[in-house]
């Protein structure tokens, strides 16, 4: 059966399972645990056999050194395509291979049968093949068996057969599971309304906290839906240019509109979880595992915090924008570079911008757009000076720029010059700086004046304190 190629979008929804079901469910993915652990313990004994076969680590030795010279080479040599089917047809009489696990693993899921049907077989076999081509030909140097709570999701074929969605439920032998979904949610509604055919079910399982019931689990239902999913409305279609910093983002719009998005720390799980990890350090065994269950679940509840937040921030600037200019930036290399390289990974390891940057161009794509980013390196756009037309170096401390004797914000000059970028996006356009500068200086001092005087605490990187009206 050929694969399916056609375009594909997922929906996420919470289930509403019983006690019993969950009871049962905890049974089929400790059966799914064991049929992968039988497959590699095969798989270990096999490549035990194949690599104490002296033919074969000869080949593959001599292989490797040819692979190192002919690598990027168009034409391979006949000694090098002939290694390549050798170690090939080793990997076949040791059944190596993704349709001999398959083959093999029949044998064992008849204990299962009643419980998983072949279908799910095969995804297992397809699973322990990837950690078996990680091994062979990645960089993976063990392989290992999961543990009896370690399997997190159970994974369709069809949706024809095990977990199948039926009317806004998830049909499973005898169990009816109902899926959690709000009435004012109207555009997931229609997701997977109006006649969408679903591919096939993914059922994925979250560890609750330490401090909640005796039930252990959160489930969820990931369907996999075939077509593009409709595009939600957007409010205006302006150009509007970023300088983003480490925890701000400065927006200039071209209808001559400014903001300014401060992102959070959301690191707040981080002194619990080293006081837990100390604790750990110094506990007995049988304390062990409640405490790193805690730990776990804290890393959890922050991965979650940081994606819904990151989300919620990428959805309304692509909600309110449609074409995006900034300026490329390095964040792992501040990390390793500079005098203050300790400061900048500790902001970038709480607010982590770069994420940020990665969840709208993912949101751009969707309406075949993408940030474009202007050429660092000839652009410079913390360094030009449009009155002086010349490039002056400035410290990471200073926060404004210098012009005619009075002084503007760094970073929302820099959005002025990207909004000034030439055609090729390399270079500033000096005669549209000139141009529109009467423009920007008073939105600038309006703005500026806006955040001296609302009351609030910003912090010394903004430079509020150094620039003059």
């Amino acid at each position: 059966m050929s694969k399916c190629t056609t375009k594909t979008y997922t929906i996420k929804f919470q289930l509403d399972i019983s006690k019993e079901q969950e009871s049962l469910l905890t049974k089929r993915f400790q059966y799914w645990n064991n049929i992968y652990n039988h497959l590699m313990s095969f798989v270990k004994k096999q490549i035990e056999l194949l690599t104490n076969n002296p033919d074969f680590v000869k080949a593959k030795m001599r292989f490797n050194e040819l692979h190192k010279t002919e690598k990027n080479s168009s034409k391979k040599s006949e000694e090098y395509k002939h290694l390549k089917n050798k170690i090939n047809n080793f990997y076949k009489w040791y059944w190596l291979r993704e349709y001999d696990l398959q083959i093999y693993i029949k044998k064992y899921k008849n204990k299962y049968k009643k419980h998983i049907e072949s279908n799910m077989v095969k995804n297992i076999a397809s699973e322990v093949w990837c950690s078996v081509q990680q091994y062979l030909y990645g960089n993976w140097k063990k392989l290992r068996y999961k543990p009896i709570h370690e399997r997190s999701s159970l994974t369709g074929k069809t949706n024809r057969s095990w977990f199948v969605y039926k009317d806004e439920k998830i049909v499973y032998k005898w169990m009816i599971i109902n899926m959690k979904m709000s009435n004012k949610d109207v555009y997931h509604r229609d997701l997977i309304k109006n006649n969408r055919r679903v591919k096939y079910c993914q059922l994925y399982r979250v560890k609750r906290s330490w401090w909640a019931s005796k039930r252990r689990w959160k489930y969820y239902v990931i369907l996999y839906i075939e077509g593009i999913p409709p595009k939600k409305p957007r409010l205006w279609q302006w150009k509007v240019w970023i300088d983003w910093w480490l925890k701000t983002l400065w927006y200039y719009s071209e209808h001559w509109d400014i903001w300014l998005v401060t992102l959070k720390n959301m690191n707040i799980y981080k002194d619990k979880i080293a006081e837990l990890q100390t604790i750990i350090n110094e506990s007995e065994k049988k304390k062990w595992h409640y405490l790193r269950h805690k730990v776990n679940t804290l890393h959890r509840k922050q991965t979650a915090l940081r994606k819904q937040y990151t989300n919620t921030i990428a959805n309304n600037i692509v909600w309110l924008w449609d074409e995006f200019i900034g300026e490329k930036m390095e964040y792992e290399e501040m990390k390793t570079e500079g005098a203050t390289k300790k400061t900048m990974a500790k902001i970038i390891q709480d607010v982590w911008p770069s994420s940020l940057i990665t969840t709208i161009n993912q949101k751009l794509w969707y309406y075949d757009m993408k940030i474009q980013t202007v050429w660092k390196y000839s652009f410079r756009a913390s360094q030009y000076n449009h009155d002086e037309d010349w490039y002056v170096p400035k410290n990471l401390a200073t926060r404004y720029i210098p012009i005619k004797r009075k002084r503007y914000q760094r970073d929302l000059y820099s959005a002025f010059l990207l909004l000034n970028a030439n055609d090729n996006l390399k270079h500033v356009d000096r005669d549209l700086c000139l141009k529109r500068w009467g423009e920007f200086k008073e939105k600038h001092n309006e703005y500026i004046k806006i955040l001296k005087n609302d009351g609030n605490e910003y912090p010394s990187s903004y430079g509020l304190s150094d620039i003059t009206l």
